[in-house]
């Protein structure tokens, strides 16, 4: 149960060396308390657990009616009864009198439904979470078509976040790699045709203090095209490249490896509001979209 209570945003307190094996020495001591601080949303809590691991029986009036009195005696706010055998009639009737709030009876159906409520409410906050991250990631595409100096006011990864949501809203099946384990490209793309999978990586660079790319970085992702044999991969840099970032690439690696700046960012967001207006067919155009506006 405590994982349960910590995704909760309650900590530990205390847990007795064993569970107590009568009702007597059950009075003495709280098999588990858990706190949780007030902050902006919740009030201060606290509850007292007890867990009764009968091998059949039920728990009685009796235990509830101890483990109440322990709760006031203790000044908790709160008292929760674990059995995964459940509780007598008499139990739930004494429990029944008293508000939710301060008692709480949880039998091995109980703590199912719990779990499952809990991991639907984390999918639920994720697909919200993503749904504000794509709708400020549209809002952006449309300034940038707009304005391109709208591309200033952008984070690194928020620019990694329009661009996922731009490829994507043109036809491609996008991945967008973890911040930290990147592997070396941000973004995958798939898209297939004439019955063939096909996929490239993109690399981005957005650094606001205006550094330019040189040729280790475009060695490196050149490295990773080659490696994970992709059909190849496009560089974009939005303050653009070092003189010698391309010297060293052969004639046949200048054909895997395209590369972009702010000009390519804004054509791309461009080509994506004409698409949601109708105005662009992906069917038609998916196979140079990639490559438009890259030298």
């Amino acid at each position: 149960m405590l994982p349960l209570f910590e995704k909760e945003g309650y900590k530990y307190t205390k847990r007795s060396a064993q569970y107590k094996a009568s009702a007597s020495d059950a009075v003495n001591e709280w098999d588990i308390v858990i706190r949780k601080d007030k902050d902006n949303i919740f009030h201060e809590d606290s509850i007292g657990v007890e867990v009764k691991l009968y091998k059949e029986k039920k728990v009685g009036a009796e235990i509830v009616r101890q483990t109440l009195d322990r709760a006031r005696a203790s000044g908790l706010k709160r008292t929760f009864i674990f059995c995964k055998n459940g509780f007598t009639n008499e139990a739930l009737e004494i429990a029944s009198r008293y508000n939710p709030q301060e008692l709480e009876l949880y039998d091995i159906e109980s703590l199912k439904n719990w779990v499952v409520g809990s991991l639907d409410n984390d999918e639920e906050i994720k697909n919200e979470i993503s749904y504000i991250i794509r709708s400020a990631s549209k809002a952006f595409i449309e300034a940038i078509a707009k304005n391109p100096r709208a591309l200033d006011s952008l984070e690194w990864r928020d620019l990694e976040r329009l661009l996922s949501e731009a490829f994507e809203g043109l036809g491609f099946s996008v991945t967008l790699t973890p911040p930290s384990k990147d592997g070396g490209k941000d973004l995958i793309l798939e898209y297939e045709i004439s019955g063939k999978l096909k996929s490239y990586v993109v690399e981005v660079k957005h650094w606001r203090a205006g550094n330019k790319v040189g040729g280790d970085a475009v060695s490196s992702f050149l490295d990773v095209i080659v490696k994970e044999k992709h059909i190849g991969g496009v560089f974009i840099s939005t303050y653009g490249y070092t003189k010698n970032a391309f010297e060293s690439l052969t004639k046949i690696q200048r054909e895997k490896l395209k590369f972009g700046s702010e000009s390519k960012v804004v054509s791309l967001c461009k080509t994506y509001v004409r698409a949601n207006k109708g105005l662009w067919s992906p069917e038609q155009n998916i196979q140079n979209v990639l490559f438009e506006n890259t030298i």
